[in-house]
């Protein structure tokens, strides 16, 4: 408390107060512990470029991308952004002195979704084996979900429910009476599976052969994400609206 009123009471700036009084007591306070000057120099020197510049990773990825509004489609940006961030932590500079990313370090809009890793959706639901159908079943309905991911207690992959799977369940007379039945008593087990660097056209040509609406992406034998139907279409529009752009172009 103290510190906050003698912070407001000075009438400064967080910028102000690192400059004029945290950075000196942090470089007292590695010299007092015999850290070298120059190591104090570097690692120091950062944080005041970062404080006088305004400029982080974070305001980086800002600029860049207000920089290339109206540019590209969004999947080109996402790309030039990460090229550009490889290209640039090669060169070891600090983040505040990084140019800003262009469009054009991007690999082009059909290489930004060449591998499922590019698209696969990463924020998963999962609900371990020993739930109940009807708790999967409503979270299912309130989260608007079409598939669910099943773990054991060792959080590994061990299979999957879908919406379809419920509704066939529902239409057959299937579905257990409330609080009967634990999810792995339904489910598909031993779900398919690919890579994150799995070629997207193989993921899609695997979901059309197996006739399954989903994969689960692992990777080192831990789930990492999930291509799905709905997923898919949201590439195909993106990929389409970006011919018909192209197209349209003198």
């Amino acid at each position: 408390i103290q510190n906050k009123l003698h912070y407001a009471a000075t009438g400064k700036t967080a910028p102000e107060l690192i400059l004029s009084q945290l950075l000196p007591l942090a470089r007292a306070g590695l010299e007092s512990v015999s850290i070298h000057s120059e190591d104090i120099d570097r690692y120091l020197g950062v944080i005041q470029a970062r404080v006088e510049t305004r400029r982080d990773g974070a305001t980086w990825l800002l600029e860049s991308l207000a920089c290339m509004k109206g540019k590209g489609s969004l999947a080109e940006q996402l790309a030039a952004l990460t090229a550009a961030t490889v290209a640039r932590q090669e060169t070891h500079a600090p983040g505040h002195e990084w140019p800003l990313a262009r469009l054009d370090e991007s690999a082009g809009w059909e290489e930004a979704y060449a591998r499922v890793e590019q698209f696969m959706d990463t924020e998963l639901f999962t609900v371990n084996e020993d739930e109940l159908v009807e708790r999967v079943a409503f979270v299912m309905d309130r989260k608007q979900l079409r598939h669910v991911l099943v773990e054991d207690r060792d959080h590994k992959l061990v299979g999957i429910v879908s919406y379809r799977l419920l509704i066939r369940l529902l239409a057959d007379g299937g579905l257990p009476k409330e609080g009967t039945m634990a999810v792995k008593k339904i489910m598909y087990t031993d779900p398919i599976t690919i890579s994150p660097d799995t070629p997207s056209i193989d993921a899609i040509e695997l979901m059309r052969v197996k006739r399954v609406s989903a994969l689960p992406v692992v990777a080192g034998g831990k789930l990492v994400g999930l291509v799905s139907e709905r997923g898919l279409m949201g590439v195909a529009h993106e990929l389409l609206m970006e011919r018909l752009r192209r197209r349209r172009q003198p």
